[in-house]
């Protein structure tokens, strides 16, 4: 019995998981072409540069703790703070449709941030940079986006659907305390994750 119940909370979520990329598509498509955007022209601008050095870095948190200026715990605390800061900007952003674009121009401009930090960082470190972005820069951040641009992709839904009704569609709102906290646990996670391979892994090659 407790076998077949597990079956069809799986097969149920599974189906909520498809229903939803399914409604929300143009929304997801959309989100990730403005991403490749800005991952692509982050990639083109870094390799303009002339000169490169791990000092232009856009990453200001992880520079520091390159420089040994910060210590894990306020890494780690720096991270989930901006983390928390996106939520509610994203959330802001999306209360009214006008507000929008500035979800876009975000997710261009994290895209770029990815793709100019990502490749510093290989021209910069060289082998150890390569195998460290592959194997824990690149993983982490773009986990990152994927549950951005979920999030992102929900609340823009809902804007626009109480936009075109008045209110909001689904039973089960969203728009809650629970939500955020839930994608903010989300981000702890995998900033957690992230701190923890570079002060392990990372700052040993640098200083190496």
């Amino acid at each position: 019995m407790a076998n077949y119940v597990k079956r069809r909370r799986k097969a149920y979520l599974i189906q909520m998981i498809k229903k939803h990329i399914k409604d929300n598509f143009l929304c997801y498509v959309i989100l990730l072409a403005l991403f490749w955007i800005g991952f692509i022209v982050g990639i083109i601008t870094v390799c303009g540069i002339k000169s490169v050095e791990i000092g232009l870095l856009t990453d200001g948190v992880l520079l520091s703790f390159f420089n040994d200026e910060v210590s894990f715990l306020v890494f780690l605390l720096l991270r989930c703070c901006y983390s928390l800061v996106f939520l509610l900007l994203i959330l802001i952003f999306t209360l009214k449709t006008w507000l929008i674009p500035f979800v876009w121009l975000y997710i261009i401009y994290r895209g770029y941030c990815i793709g100019f930090n990502l490749v510093l960082i290989f021209l910069c470190l060289g082998i150890s940079g390569v195998f460290c972005g592959f194997l824990i820069f690149l993983p982490c951040w773009l986990v990152g986006v994927v549950i951005s641009l979920n999030y992102s992709c929900i609340l823009i839904n809902k804007c626009i659907q109480y936009k075109r009704y008045g209110k909001i569609c689904d039973s089960n709102s969203l728009m809650t305390q629970k939500f955020i906290f839930s994608y903010f646990i989300a981000f702890v996670l995998i900033n957690l994750i992230e701190c923890l391979l570079v002060s392990m892994v990372v700052v040993r090659l640098l200083i190496e």
